[in-house]
């Protein structure tokens, strides 16, 4: 089992490449004080189709970022 973590900002992704379970994720409070709010807030199975929409969501905040420069 493979166990991957990203800092986004506040946000902590945590991938997990099971051999039996398959691709899961959890999406966790990257900014959590203690070990129980360090828990998952969201967690699932990777699908198909997610890598684009999560392309889409970088472009979307790229744009936003764009107008915090101005």
């Amino acid at each position: 089992m493979k166990r991957e973590r990203i800092d986004i900002a506040h946000m902590t992704v945590e991938l997990i490449d099971h051999p039996e379970d398959g691709p899961t994720f959890n999406l966790i409070a990257g900014r959590a004080l203690n070990a129980a709010q360090r828990r998952p807030l969201f967690s699932g199975h990777i699908e198909k189709g997610m890598s684009e929409q999560l392309r889409e969501l970088a472009f979307y905040v790229r744009d936003l970022e764009a107008k915090l420069d101005v």
